[in-house]
């Protein structure tokens, strides 16, 4: 008996280096696949018993040189960060905590020198804002597993897999870009001795947090749960045509959260889960 056990994690890192360098790929593709992916998409027509599960169970028929085979584990990560975001969140929350730091320290000795120390903050988290202004990102995560037994009479595969896909985008309010500016005025002004500027910038914050903020970091995501089961079989009273089938069950959870740029603090705007029986 022919026997394949293949060890997928070196193949899933290839995967990530090249749709990392192609956008337009991991936009057009949804397979989680290494070997599809890697040669661009085409698995539909190039499956096989180890990925004919993910991309054309008909497959399963039409490769019965295989005995069985087995995938253990499938990784795959993929990230798409064209205007990185990443990094520009990651700068905006070490302005925002310098930030929140002045701006106490402001609020308990509101002096020309505090004053000035957290107008120079805020200059700079508001910059870290207008640097993070309407990017966006996608990423997503695959583990799974496969064992597949091919055969022109009855083939058959296994699969049991999780993915996570998310999507982030910063909403940058143009509301804030007056709050915020009238706050360094006031800073300013504060440093340079006008009693009631440092009053007013007082009154615009609590705790060293900017009172009235509306931007906001919004990160939705979706993990999906997946057992199924592919069948095929080959008919040659049919003109030799493949036929398969993959009745499975998905378990879907969705998340949809928002973040403020300075606080940190995440408020949950919407999560569900729902369970669902398909066939493909």
């Amino acid at each position: 008996m022919k026997k394949k056990l293949l060890l997928n994690p070196s193949q899933a890192a290839v995967v990530v280096v090249m749709t990392c360098l192609s956008l337009v790929a991991y936009a057009d593709d949804s397979t989680f696949d290494p070997r599809a992916v890697a040669m661009g998409g085409t698995g539909v027509t190039t499956s096989n018993t180890r990925n004919a599960v993910f991309e054309n169970p008909a497959m399963l028929a039409s490769n019965p040189r295989d005995t069985v085979a087995i995938e253990i584990p499938i990784l795959s990560a993929r990230l798409q960060d064209q205007n990185q975001l990443l990094s520009n969140v990651s700068d905006l929350k070490t302005d925002a905590n310098n930030l929140t730091s002045s701006l106490q320290s402001f609020q308990a000795n509101p002096s020309s020198t505090s004053a000035a120390s957290a107008a120079s903050a805020l200059s700079k988290f508001n910059s870290s804002i207008q640097a993070a202004s309407g990017k966006s990102l996608m990423a997503d995560l695959f583990a799974g597993t496969v064992v597949g037994v091919p055969s022109k009479n009855f083939g058959v595969a296994v699969y049991a897999d999780v993915r996570a896909e998310v999507g982030a985008m910063f909403n940058y309010a143009a509301a804030d870009q007056s709050t915020i500016s009238n706050l360094e005025t006031n800073l300013n002004n504060c440093a340079a001795g006008v009693t009631s500027a440092c009053n007013a910038a007082q009154s615009a914050t609590t705790g060293g947090k900017i009172n009235g903020l509306q931007s906001q970091l919004l990160v939705r995501g979706v993990t999906i749960k997946e057992l199924g089961v592919s069948v095929a079989h080959h008919f040659e009273s049919l003109d030799n045509i493949d036929i398969g089938i993959t009745p499975k069950t998905q378990q879907i959870a969705t998340y949809d959260y928002a973040l403020d740029p300075q606080q940190g603090s995440g408020i949950s705007l919407n999560q569900g889960k729902n369970t669902s029986s398909d066939f493909n």
